[in-house]
């Protein structure tokens, strides 16, 4: 894959925050493949934040339904659906490096 254009940058926290509060609206990234025989390739993702068949949830009153992705984020991890394909990919965040056309900052 050659080197995606971009336009203008993005701080890392704001990318994660509006990955967080977008919930499914599809986004577009760049990421580093980390291990395996592909280590160190490009590969472009359109994604939504979360699994891609979410049971259904009672959410009552005052509940907090930020649980899971507070676990995520402290591990790194995020739960990305592949738009179209609807496979269920979890990325490590630190090797996002274009988010929407922008590049990655932090």
């Amino acid at each position: 894959m050659a080197a995606p254009q971009t336009h203008g940058t993005i701080h890392f926290d704001e990318m994660l925050a509006r990955i967080a509060e977008g919930g499914p609206t599809p986004f577009r990234i760049v990421y580093v493949i980390g291990q395996g025989k592909n280590k160190g390739q490009l590969r472009e993702y359109n994604a939504w934040y979360g699994a891609p068949n979410p049971k259904a949830k009672n959410v009552g009153a005052g509940s907090d339904n930020t649980g899971h992705r507070k676990l995520h984020i402290e591990s790194g991890t995020l739960p990305f659906t592949e738009f179209g394909a609807r496979r269920l990919l979890t990325l490590f965040v630190y090797n996002i490096i274009h988010f929407n056309g922008k590049q990655v900052i932090s």
